[in-house]
């Protein structure tokens, strides 16, 4: 596998944010699994999930601290993870957890119900790399600082 950093992106994260956790959720398991080996080389810990109910069980043990998160999943979709996963992080105190939507649906309406839904951030599929980790970077950075190196939310 070639571990060349995707062409205008960042480089390599510092230290520093060396085992930010992100899960990755989408149906597509390619999409996913392309998303996921793109982070892991750039210094991301990364889950993967392929539905919403794997997403709510994977993020209560892997305790990520940012979710890309697809909104057409099947069973729970996207919205609906986002508002359980936004419940939790709220009420476990501490740094908010980072919710991410990358979707195919980019319309005004759509973004507006991300929003309501308690994604940070909503970007349009294909997502570009350098935007994703652009949007990561700058939560990393902030969540190490307020998470000492080896202490996860929770702790």
């Amino acid at each position: 596998m070639n571990s060349q950093p995707v062409a205008g992106a960042t480089p390599s994260l510092p230290s520093g944010y060396r085992g930010c956790r992100v899960l990755v959720v989408d149906d597509n398991v390619d999409s996913a699994q392309s998303m996921g080996m793109l982070l892991e080389l750039e210094g991301f810990t990364v889950d993967l999930a392929y539905d919403g109910d794997q997403a709510l069980s994977r993020a209560a043990m892997f305790q990520p601290n940012a979710v890309l998160l697809d909104i057409g999943l099947p069973g729970l979709n996207g919205y609906q993870v986002a508002q359980q996963l936004r419940e939790r992080s709220t009420s476990a105190g501490g740094m908010p957890i980072l919710l991410v939507a990358v979707s195919g649906y980019g319309r005004d309406t759509d973004r507006q119900t991300s929003r309501l839904a308690g994604f940070n951030v909503h970007l349009t599929k294909p997502a570009d790399p350098v935007e994703v980790l652009r949007v990561l970077d700058r939560h990393c950075a902030e969540s190490s600082a307020y998470y000492p190196a080896g202490r996860r939310r929770g702790d």
